[in-house]
């Protein structure tokens, strides 16, 4: 008997017995048939073949993660309940996150695609751009090395993440909305259990170093994408600073933009940055600083490097808070 002289309900749990999402993708190239009983697989089996050992995206679950964070506090800042439950889930880490993300909105083929772009188009080739400078083998013989960046996929991952996590937040910088961004609890949470550092938690991080990396590598990548969006390397408008600053904030787009090198690879998000900022600034707004309703001026600029500054500070005060959380949702 030929395979495809099974009954069609045997074909179709075949998928259950793969091992990795290229069996799943090989299949489906096969003949129309296979293709046909693998077209509309379960977010289970897709979640199980994604995180097999075989599969290889890494780092998980932060990749994962990464394609549904946007839907995720989208959903979340639709109420406080709802608020809540994100702030428990990251108290428990990114395993946690990606599940409560995967309830909210169940995994699907297209979410696998898109990832894959942007790691073959975007992650991988900018981490070996990036590598050589930040290592030891970029240093003198007789200079102390040390590693600047210890994981650079996993580092511009944390960044992506950051970015779609706290859209609400960077993009209240320089644009109005109703939407209420997360609290300030949320995100000195997300440093704390979601990017661990010793810096940020002695306790639970020891040897671990991400908001490290990202804050040795984060300014270098933002100086590189000055010149390509502005064509100058000059930084004195402070409107121009406040455009590039928020754009570099958009998180993939931007990374996708310093991969290129090019101002082609700008996207519809990072031109609706500038188009706000524009807006803002025909409204006598001053970049470089914004009036709160208290009357006291803070800096527009939201950045990932200043909150992990911010983050450490606060680091005694996280780590009384977390002392009696075990973090389950």
């Amino acid at each position: 008997m030929k395979l495809l002289d099974l009954p069609r309900e045997v074909l179709i749990i075949l998928p259950n017995y793969l091992e990795t999402l290229q069996d799943f993708h090989s299949l489906s190239l096969t003949c129309r048939t296979f293709h046909d009983v693998t077209s509309f697989p379960s977010s289970n089996l897709l979640f199980r073949l994604a995180c097999s050992p075989y599969t290889g995206l890494q780092p998980y679950p932060h990749l994962l993660l990464a394609t549904k964070a946007r839907q995720l506090v989208d959903w979340a800042v639709q109420d406080d309940s709802r608020r809540d439950e994100l702030l428990r889930a990251i108290k428990g880490g990114c395993d946690k996150v990606l599940k409560l993300g995967l309830k909210i909105s169940p995994l699907t083929v297209e979410d696998l695609r898109r990832l894959h772009r942007a790691r073959v188009d975007v992650l991988i080739p900018l981490s070996q751009e990036m590598d050589p400078i930040c290592g030891p083998a970029s240093r003198p013989k007789d200079a102390e090395e040390i590693t600047v960046c210890e994981n650079l996929i996993l580092a511009l991952t944390n960044f992506w993440l950051y970015c779609d996590m706290f859209h609400h937040r960077i993009s209240a910088s320089y644009s109005k909305s109703e939407v209420k961004p997360l609290s300030n609890e949320t995100w000195l949470a997300w440093f704390r259990w979601c990017i661990p550092d010793t810096n940020c938690n002695k306790r639970d991080c020891k040897g671990q170093y991400e908001q490290l990396d990202l804050k040795q590598i984060l300014p270098e990548m933002e100086a590189k994408l000055w010149p390509i969006l502005t064509g100058s390397q000059t930084r004195q408008d402070p409107g121009k600073m406040w455009w590039v600053r928020c754009a570099f904030h958009t998180g993939l787009p931007a990374l996708a933009v310093l991969k290129s090198k090019s101002a082609d690879a700008i996207s519809p998000e990072i031109q609706e940055v500038k188009d706000q900022i524009k807006l803002r600034i025909n409204e006598g707004v001053d970049p470089a600083v914004v009036e709160e309703e208290d009357g006291e001026n803070e800096d527009v600029w939201v950045t990932m490097v200043e909150d992990i500054n911010c983050a450490w500070f606060h680091m005694d005060e996280l780590q009384e808070e977390g002392a009696d959380e075990d973090g389950e949702i």
